[in-house]
C-alpha cells in the first residue's frame, strides 16, 4: 500500500510567528480559539522551508475536504499563493494552486490512469507564472510534472523548488511532522 497525504503550502511574507498568528486570526473567524493539547478538536502543524512558504499539515485533512477548504480561504484572506499537495497511493498526485482572485489549477503528477484519469489537463501558466516565472522554469515545471517515477513522491521532491516549496515537506503530512522538532504544533477547539 502507497502513501496517502494532504499538505497545503502558502506563499507567505510574514515570518514564522507571524504566519502562525494569521492562521489563528482565520480559525478564530471560523469560530475556534486556540487551546491546550488536552482540549484539542483539530491540531495543526507548521513547518518552514525556505523560499517564503509556510506548511501546515493536520489529521484533519485525511477527510480530502478540509486542506482545500483552508488553502483556498487563506490564499484569499491573505493575498497571496496557496497549493494542496494531495498523494493518492504514491501513485500519482495533484498540486492545486489557489490565487487570492478566486482562479485554481490542479496540475496532475503521475500515472492516474488506474483511476480512470486517462488524460488530465495541463497546467495552466497563466495562473502558475506569479510562482514560475522564468520560460526554463516552467519548461522544468512541466517536464518534471510528466515523469513517471514508482513513486510519485520522488516526483513531488524534484518538482517542489521550482515554485520554492521545500523538498522535505512537499508531501509530510501530519504523521511526519509530529515528530520533527522544527515544527510547530497549535491546537483548538470549538
Amino acid at each position: 500500500m502507497g502513501r496517502f497525504s494532504i499538505t497545503v503550502h502558502v506563499k507567505t511574507k510574514a515570518d514564522n510567528a507571524g504566519f502562525i498568528d494569521l492562521f489563528r486570526d482565520m480559525m478564530s473567524k471560523r469560530g475556534f480559539a486556540e487551546c491546550s493539547a488536552d482540549e484539542a478538536e483539530r491540531t495543526y502543524l507548521f513547518a518552514f522551508g525556505g523560499g517564503g512558504w509556510a506548511t501546515i499539515a493536520s489529521e484533519w485533512y485525511r477527510d480530502r475536504t478540509s486542506g482545500y477548504d483552508d488553502a483556498e480561504k487563506l490564499a484569499a484572506e491573505l493575498k497571496t499563493a496557496a497549493v494542496v499537495a494531495e498523494v493518492v497511493d504514491s501513485d500519482f498526485a495533484t498540486l492545486k494552486l489557489y490565487l487570492p482572485d478566486g482562479s485554481m489549477n490542479v496540475v496532475w503528477i503521475g500515472d492516474a490512469s488506474g483511476y480512470g484519469i486517462d488524460d488530465p489537463p495541463k497546467p495552466e501558466r497563466s495562473l502558475w507564472e506569479t510562482l514560475i516565472t522564468t520560460d526554463e522554469d516552467w519548461e522544468r515545471f512541466c517536464g518534471i510534472a510528466e515523469k513517471d517515477n514508482v513513486f510519485v513522491e520522488d516526483t513531488l521532491y524534484e518538482i517542489a523548488p521550482v515554485p520554492g516549496i521545500a523538498p522535505e515537506y512537499i508531501c509530510a503530512d501530519d504523521r511526519d511532522l509530529i515528530e520533527n522538532e522544527e515544527c510547530k504544533a497549535v491546537y483548538f477547539k470549538r
